[in-house]
């Protein structure tokens, strides 16, 4: 089997922590990859803008989806790690 068949695989028979981490590597390692590409061409998009909390609260109406993905972005990395 190759490596992504068995990450499917992984994911499907996995428990709701397994999917969880999953989720987090992905929502992790996708901006990086989509940043850096579009750094390569001399775009600089900065999307932490996009998924940062703020502390004024009429952000939130404007951000709604900023405070689930506050903790999927501003993690360390090392941090996957200790959950696995």
């Amino acid at each position: 089997m190759s490596i992504l068949k068995d990450l499917k695989q992984q994911y499907l028979m996995g428990g709701v922590t397994e999917k969880l981490i999953y989720w987090n590597i992905g929502l992790f390692a996708i901006p990086m990859i989509f940043s850096g590409i579009l750094f390569l061409f001399g775009i600089n998009f900065n999307y932490i803008h996009y998924v940062s909390l703020s502390s004024n609260p009429m952000d939130l109406l404007w951000k709604p989806w900023s405070i689930l993905f506050y903790a999927f972005f501003f993690m360390p990395a090392f941090f996957i790690f200790y959950l696995i």
